[in-house]
């Protein structure tokens, strides 16, 4: 249980270190684009764009997060029925 619980940190500290790098690599792109050209609609288009959809990956991302620790939760309940313990859960109705 305890290598697993590790084993989702380590995956989610990966994926926060590749947005990092896309981020690097999406502000380098746009420094060389206004070092090469004027300011011009389209860039700022584009600029917009990427802006936007970092903003929705950050939202996947957090989605994400929420279902790994669910599936945590739900792996744990595996363990306790494997040791024979009773699921836990509403109570029948009389």
């Amino acid at each position: 249980m305890k290598k697993l619980k590790f084993i989702l940190i380590v995956a989610l500290i990966g994926i926060g270190q590749a947005f990092k790098w896309v981020w690097r690599k999406i502000k380098g792109f746009v420094k060389w684009v206004f070092s090469k050209t004027t300011v011009d609609e389209k860039v700022i288009e584009v600029v917009e764009e990427v802006s936007d959809r970092v903003k929705v990956m950050k939202e996947e991302v957090k989605d994400v997060k929420e279902a790994l620790s669910e599936a945590v939760d739900q792996s744990q309940d595996i363990v306790k029925a494997a040791k024979g313990k009773k699921r836990r859960g509403r109570p029948k109705k009389s």
